[in-house]
């Protein structure tokens, strides 16, 4: 028999499927297939081969279990307050470090270490507490499989062996590797070296100006080559590629496969396939499970929470519109943290408040909350039973997916709960909390794996992976002299000194000789060879310059535009490029004379922001979705501001003489009393997100903000009696009615009035003047009310108190009309006051007779500014309109 080993799946692949192509060109018809593998695969052949013929061999760990058997026996000094790593990270270490050690090490020898590391040495009692604990329980991990088959080649324990064994990719083999076939060689099997590929190339390098351009440039030199050579094999050579494969994936699916853009395709009809498949967490099926069992025990934040209300893969999209406007409601709670028992009162309230139904999502959340009431402890192939029931009331994976992307998810979900519930031997019983986090941790270590019905003509692969297989073409991205050659890490656990001289790649000398002989392979890999770089790469740093390296320094330069690719996409979607494009009147039906809208001054001020916005809030009823945000916004903040305000004045009978009457102090108390009565009411409904310390300091807060206010009140001269707070009236503007409530009036001894709007925020009066106001409420008001003789904003802010506005004479704001920077007034005097309330009326009633008009054009006042807090921007897609302006 004889035997070829290689280092790699993928060199045996491409030995086998070039053994077939030679028996096709000699016209055989049928051939035995070689015994060609990966020296790991071969290994683990013989493995199974003993069980089969019933040796009494260990438990072969999984990787799964092997990280628990880890775990269970680290030493607790590595876990003290002063480990530079955490505990999954230490695992993950450990485990590196007895790879390195048991492929690289000599025959017999021991751990190498560093004695004045600490760190190493804990680890060599770490790893003799795990050697003990396999050994006690018939163990043995995948690192010393291979010393386990040269103690079997030695006690002649293998029956039947190769007459011949050829190596391929010799280089790449291990130490331990090199033993086996040693000791092969010893028995009196023949081994041989086999040469690599060696292809007589074309070869040249090019230059991109970034990463992004480079990456393009392959997509479109892809599509071309593969349209001139039907049936070539193509390999794209990536460093890094996990990092920048879902960036790949989409570039290539829009050039290679425009279809993509519309539609899923399956994976077999896709020309270019990845050496590995997406992180299995990233698929929104297994994101949306997995959220669930989340949402059951910790909670999840908001955003997720409101991402599964409306997944389309729970209950086959069955309530997905009421899901919906539920989600706007939990968003409206602005809880950051939402429970299963929050999102369960929801959607109960709001059956019974706001007569929104979605009996079948409920019941599936009792369902769950029902699995998880009690405080069980469970084997891993219990929770998985669970995890599986609790999935069957939501009807996930039930809603008839054909796609083999939706197959491939589900199958490895079911492998990932295989694996999960094979840990349970080494685990016990453990708690719902335990069990999720072990579960996403399996999880997370595992890719999305597709059948591949029929081999793709590009090969997307790392540059350990495209070593020793040849192509008709080849594109090695990322020549510069950043990445090559590859920096290597050092394992912590094992001595620095051992690793440089024995591990291949630990040393720079070794690395760079490695790295060189990759890219020597790879000239001679293809008939054609084509290496790039890009001359600056954007990173967390700023752009950073780059050069190509030096193992390309002989290769000829190319300029990449002699290529000559089309960079272009063919319109396939379209049957026909004339086709009349049609103009859609961006007017909408008028209002009714005399109708009566929702929305009160607001709707004047998204008229004047954006006649858009106007038209979508107040006629279609659209609402932004709420920003998800830590504490108040400054909305609530404003609320709380007003009414603390409201409350103080009924305590001070509304009057500006008992105002100043009363004393200091005792006004102090008044409002701080009345400070913590607002926010302690403020809260009721609130109190995920305002505990009692963050109650405290916003009473504290309020508390000082509003003595400031009352203190500039109190330095008016004019007395004045508040005729009004919180007031609501109706306004009839030229054919609509709306409802506004006035924040203050205060009537003058005289007569007059002044109308107050209080502000929270940073304000000017210069807001309210022009065509296009952009807070018309105080302009509006003085439409309702006679003997108006100064309007202003009441800025009530930590950073700054006053009143801001415009006033008939200076005697009615006297003393409390303070000055600002270059000594101009807050509150200025308007020559011709009674020429500019006429002013500002027309300008509303114009807003008025726009919106009854149905005028809806996307014209924000300020353009991108304008936009900022809008939130409707995916309706009017004002990006290309302000574009194009």
């Amino acid at each position: 028999m004889n035997l070829t080993l290689t280092a790699t799946a993928r060199q045996a692949r491409y030995l086998r499927d070039r053994w077939g192509d030679d028996q096709l060109q000699r016209g055989v018809a049928v051939w035995e297939t070689p015994a060609i593998l990966s020296v790991s695969a071969w290994i683990r052949e013989q493995w199974d081969r003993q069980l089969q013929r019933g040796a009494d061999l260990p438990h072969l760990l999984s990787a799964e279990q092997e990280r628990v058997v880890w775990r269970q026996t680290i030493p607790h000094e590595l876990l003290g307050e002063e480990s530079f790593l955490r505990k999954g990270d230490l695992v993950e270490h450990a485990i590196v470090a007895n790879q390195i050690f048991n492929r690289w090490r000599e025959r017999g020898a021991g751990l190498p270490i560093d004695s004045h590391v600490d760190e190493q040495e804990l680890f060599r009692r770490w790893q003799l507490q795990f050697k003990e604990y396999c050994e006690r329980h018939d163990l043995l991990e995948h690192a010393r499989i291979a010393e386990w088959l040269r103690e079997l080649l030695f006690d002649g324990g293998m029956e039947i062996l190769p007459e011949t064994v050829s190596i391929y990719g010799a280089s790449q083999f291990s130490r331990s590797e090199r033993q086996i076939i040693e000791q092969l060689n010893e028995l009196g099997c023949e081994v041989r070296e086999e040469g690599g590929v060696s292809i007589s190339s074309v070869v040249v390098k090019s230059s991109l100006p970034s990463e992004s351009e480079e990456e393009v440039a392959v997509a479109y030199w892809l599509r071309d080559y593969l349209q001139d050579n039907p049936g070539h094999k193509v390999a794209v050579v990536v460093p890094g590629l996990y990092g920048r494969r879902n960036r790949l994936e989409r570039l290539f699916g829009f050039i290679l496969m425009p279809e993509t853009r519309v539609r899923s395709l399956s994976n077999n009809l896709l020309p270019y396939r990845f050496s590995s498949g997406p992180s299995l967490l990233q698929d929104p099926r297994i994101n949306t499970a997995m959220q669930l069992m989340e949402l059951a025990g910790r909670g999840l934040p908001l955003q997720e929470a409101a991402s599964l209300l409306r997944s389309p893969w729970l209950l086959q999209g069955a309530e997905i519109e009421v899901r919906s406007i539920l989600e706007l409601r939990l968003r409206h709670w602005r809880n950051p943290e939402v429970s299963l028992a929050t999102l369960i009162r929801l959607f109960e309230q709001e059956s019974v408040d706001g007569g929104i139904y979605a009996t079948r999502f409920l019941g599936a959340l009792r369902a769950l909350e029902g699995l998880w009431l009690s405080e069980a402890r469970l084997t891993t192939t219990e929770w998985a039973g669970n995890f599986s029931r609790v999935l069957a009331f939501f009807e996930w994976a039930e809603n008839g997916e054909k796609s083999d992307i939706a197959l491939a998810a589900y199958n490895s979900w079911r492998d990932g709960l295989d694996r999960f519930s094979s840990i349970g031997d080494f685990t016990g019983v453990i708690s719902f909390s335990a069990a999720i986090l072990e579960f996403r941790q399996i999880l997370a270590r595992m890719d999305i794996q597709y059948d591949q019905a029929v081999d793709a003509a590009v090969e997307i692969v790392t540059p350990e992976e495209a070593r020793g297989v040849g192509y008709d073409a080849l594109w090695v991205m990322g020549m510069d002299d950043r990445s090559w050659p590859a920096r290597r890490e050092l394992s912590p656990f094992l001595s620095l000194e051992w690793q440089r001289g024995q591990v291949p790649m630990a040393a720079c000398g070794n690395n760079l000789k490695i790295a060189e002989e990759m890219v020597a392979g790879f000239s001679v890999a293809a008939d054609k060879v084509f290496f790039s770089f890009a001359e600056s790469s954007e990173g967390e740093g700023g752009e950073e310059s780059l050069r190509a390296t030096s193992m390309v320094g002989d290769v000829p330069f190319m300029d990449y535009q002699s290529l000559g690719l089309k960079t272009t996409v063919e319109k396939w979607w379209l049957d026909s490029d004339n086709i009349s494009l049609e103009e859609i009147d961006e007017g909408a039906l008028s209002l009714q004379y005399g109708s009566r809208v929702r929305g009160g001054s607001s709707i004047l001020a998204n008229q004047s922001q954006c006649p858009f916005r106007a038209f979508v809030r107040h006629r279609l009823q659209a609402e932004s979705v709420e920003r998800e945000q830590l504490g108040l916004d400054p909305r609530e903040r404003g609320t709380l501001v007003h009414n603390l305000l409201e409350r103080c004045w009924q305590q001070l009978g509304l009057s500006s003489i008992k105002l100043k009457q009363i004393d200091e102090q005792v006004l102090r108390s008044l409002v701080a009393a009345v400070a913590e009565e607002t926010v302690e009411k403020f809260r009721h409904s609130r109190k995920d997100r305002m505990g009692d310390d963050f109650a405290a300091n916003e009473a504290a807060r309020l508390s000082r903000l509003a003595m400031r206010f009352l203190q500039l009140d109190r330095g008016r001269v004019a007395e004045f009696r508040i005729e009004e707070m919180e007031q609501l009236h109706t306004i009839a503007l030229d054919g609509i009615t709306i409802s506004v409530k006035m924040d203050r009036v205060d009537r003058l001894e005289d007569g007059r009035r002044v109308l107050i709007d209080y502000k929270s925020g940073k304000v000017s009066s210069a807001s309210w003047q022009g065509e296009r106001p952009e807070e018309p409420q105080l302009p509006l008001y003085t439409t309702l009310l006679d003997d108006v003789a100064a309007v202003l904003f009441g800025q009530v802010q930590v950073g700054e108190v006053a009143y801001k506005g415009e006033q008939e004479d200076e005697s009615l704001l006297k003393g409390a009309d303070g000055k600002g920077r270059g000594g101009r007034r807050k509150v200025v005097v308007s020559g011709g006051w009674g020429e500019q309330i006429g002013q500002w009326r027309a300008v509303v009633t114009d807003l008025a007779v726009e919106f009854r008009e149905g005028v809806a054009t996307v014209d924000p006042l300020k353009g991108k500014n304008s936009c900022q807090y809008c939130g409707l921007e995916s309706l009017c897609r004002v990006e290309y309109e302000v574009a194009e302006k």
